[in-house]
């Protein structure tokens, strides 16, 4: 086989159905059904198109491309991988992540039939379109490296006091929430919220678990009892920032519940009349 780029194989059936399944899984699946189905899937998905794209550029290699995915895979998949991978996030400041799990092992059985039929297909004599092969291609390309903003959990929970004092009606602020799409509906009789704020500094998210009441003055009460689920989320392309996360386990009870306020609380109560202490 000689060495020449075989764009027309960017148009194979079964390698844009497998580019579209890892797209549908890791930007929507994964997060409406987060699953053992749907992890396993990005597993033997990833394994049939990657090597199977590289080939394209090195057709001559793509024996050694395939072989070097599995043992790769196997390393990356092994806890004998973890000091390579944090040496390369703090010198990369990229945040690799990987779920140590030896069953993900078994999509290793997904590479002989795609080396297969990267081989099918290379015997083909099919046209090449260049238009086509570009999008296929350029998708593919966003594939590999988007990997759907990947979340990573910073395992940290902070015990909380801190009460704020609002003067605005139950219903008002219940309303608002509403209106913010909160999911279930509220209503005057749940007197226990979790908020969703950001931490922008560091891309990530966080969860205020908070009570509710109303003084004899018609003020509101919120006492947040802990704030939780730290979640630093990846930026197309670049994922997530290794200084974010070290970043994040380092906030502080003060600085959490500043966030909580006014990445919460200071955006949903824009009215001009409403005030609050702390």
């Amino acid at each position: 086989m000689k060495n020449k780029i075989k764009f027309e194989l960017l148009t194979s059936e079964l390698f844009v159905l497998g580019i579209l399944l890892v797209l549908l899984n890791d930007f929507y699946l994964k997060y409406a059904f987060s699953n053992v189905i749907t992890g396993k899937l990005s597993d033997f998905t990833g394994l049939f198109i990657f090597p199977f794209f590289i080939s394209i550029f090195l057709p001559k290699h793509a024996l050694k491309i395939y072989v070097s995915t599995a043992f790769f895979f196997v390393f990356w998949k092994l806890e004998i991988s973890s000091s390579f991978i944090n040496f390369i996030s703090q010198i990369s400041n990229f945040a690799f992540y990987r779920t140590v799990d030896v069953s993900d092992l078994i999509a290793l059985s997904v590479l002989p039939f795609s080396y297969k039929y990267f081989i099918k297909e290379s015997a083909l004599h099919k046209k090449s379109y260049f238009v086509i092969n570009s999008v296929i291609g350029i998708l593919c390309f966003f594939t590999i490296l988007a990997d759907s903003q990947p979340r990573q959990q910073v395992g940290k929970k902070i015990k909380s006091d801190r009460v704020y004092t609002l003067s605005i009606r139950k219903e008002k602020l219940y309303n608002e929430l509403n209106l913010h799409n909160i999911d279930p509906v509220l209503t005057e009789s749940d007197n226990s919220i979790c908020f969703d704020f950001d931490i922008p500094e560091y891309n990530a998210s966080a969860i205020a678990k908070t009570r509710i009441k109303e003084d004899s003055q018609g003020n509101l009460i919120i006492r947040v009892d802990s704030i939780s689920d730290i979640t630093v989320i990846g930026r197309l392309f670049l994922g997530v920032k290794n200084s974010d996360i070290e970043n994040c386990k380092k906030l502080k009870k003060e600085e959490l519940e500043n966030f909580f306020k006014e990445n919460c609380l200071d955006k949903l109560l824009t009215t001009g009349d409403t005030k609050y202490s702390n």
